[in-house]
């Protein structure tokens, strides 16, 4: 009974492993990497709104983010996440603010890598009006940040050219 089980999960693998396009042994020769961390810190700004000289607001801005990558590569699929998640709080002011970037993809490979295909999407945050205040990063709250969602499809086709 336990070699019919044994013969029922390997089925199921292959066939598992046929619809995802995987080879039944291709995840015995993957490499996951997976990292998570946390930051938690404080900065001292003197100018949270970009103000001109002589306007300028000063505070103390806490900061929380997580982060997490996932890396996953096989012979025949790779697999990527991204993922940063950022929390701020303006201790004067009693204004928080938070955004959220992330990029995650599959790629399926075919034909020895030749042929691959990418899917995947993202959020990144980009600047909305290019004549007004580009803050140099996410702590100054100028409001000229916003959300870029980013679908996307790249097939590619590789071919390696080899000298003698």
């Amino acid at each position: 009974m336990r070699s019919r089980s044994k013969s029922c999960a390997y089925l199921a693998a292959v066939a598992i492993s046929c619809g995802l396009g995987v080879a039944p042994g291709d995840t015995l020769a993957a490499e996951t990497e997976f990292d998570a961390s946390l930051r938690l810190g404080a900065a001292k700004l003197d100018n949270v709104f970009l103000d001109p000289p002589g306007e300028e607001v000063d505070d103390l801005a806490y900061i929380v983010s997580p982060t997490i990558d996932f890396d996953y590569q096989s012979t025949h699929w790779d697999a990527n996440l991204e993922y940063i998640y950022a929390w701020f709080l303006y201790s004067d002011l009693d204004i928080d603010s938070s955004y959220t970037n992330y990029r995650g993809s599959v790629t399926g490979k075919a034909l020895d890598e030749a042929l691959q295909l990418e899917v995947g999407a993202e959020r990144r945050q980009v600047v909305r009006d290019p004549e007004d205040v580009i803050p140099p990063s996410q702590l100054p709250l100028s409001g000229n940040l916003t959300d870029q969602d980013i679908l996307f499809a790249n097939p590619r086709l590789v071919k390696t050219i080899r000298s003698a």
